[in-house]
């Protein structure tokens, strides 16, 4: 049977290599500041290319770091930034711990 759209996050969590998501925990909570954590990629490549000795080229050709949908569904908002062509500062994560009575106001989410 062809995968239901309802699967997809949990399919990706299987496709995703552990070392991903260990290495993002750990920058979430080296960057919490009691209301969200500002990860940036170039971080998150930096640590998976020194503790696995994979390129950075792998993560990204195989979309390892599309994990948004796999932390909203753990609690998280989540917003990546990315430059776009006329700009020029690095792509980052934005976590924030979602708020059942709130709103998030952070563009994006």
């Amino acid at each position: 049977m062809p995968i239901k759209p309802s699967e997809i996050v949990a399919a990706r969590k299987k496709c995703i290599p552990k070392t991903v998501f260990n290495v993002i925990d750990k920058l979430i909570v080296t960057h919490w500041n009691g209301f969200s954590a500002v990860v940036k990629q170039e971080e998150i490549i930096d640590l998976l290319v020194k503790r696995t000795k994979k390129s950075a080229q792998y993560y990204f050709d195989n979309n390892f770091l599309d994990i948004e949908d796999i932390y909203r569904e753990q609690g998280w908002d989540v917003i990546y930034d990315r430059p776009r062509y006329f700009e020029s500062y690095g792509a980052t994560f934005t976590f924030v711990k979602k708020d059942v009575g709130h709103k998030t106001t952070l563009k994006g989410a």
